[in-house]
């Protein structure tokens, strides 16, 4: 259940990631949903490799710094809100597990 629940998530954070980074004019929307989706997989370092490349690839596509810095932006603001909000919440609500070993852990 937990996979599948990881899995859910990552997919909707993959779609928020893609939709936003079109809006923002961003090329290929949709590879970078997907990598978000699958690299968040990996704790820290999946979020880390996404936000680097997708921070590469808006300074050389963008004309200005300023524009640029808004793509990696919009990826820290997804991964927070998925990392200490939902993924918590979700998670919390649809699995039964025990507070001492989350404390354990």
């Amino acid at each position: 259940h937990y996979l599948l629940t990881v899995t859910i998530i990552n997919t909707g954070l993959g779609t928020v990631i893609g939709l936003g980074l079109w809006a923002l004019g961003m090329p290929n929307p949709l590879v970078w949903g997907a990598a978000a989706a699958l690299l968040n997989f990996l704790p820290y370092v999946g979020a880390m490799i996404t936000l680097v490349l997708v921070t590469v690839i808006a300074l050389i596509s963008f004309d200005t710094i300023a524009y640029a810095l808004l793509a990696p932006a919009f990826l820290v603001l997804c991964d927070i809100v998925e990392g200490q909000f939902v993924t918590p919440m979700v998670v919390g609500r649809r699995l039964e597990i025990n507070a001492v070993a989350i404390f354990i852990a």
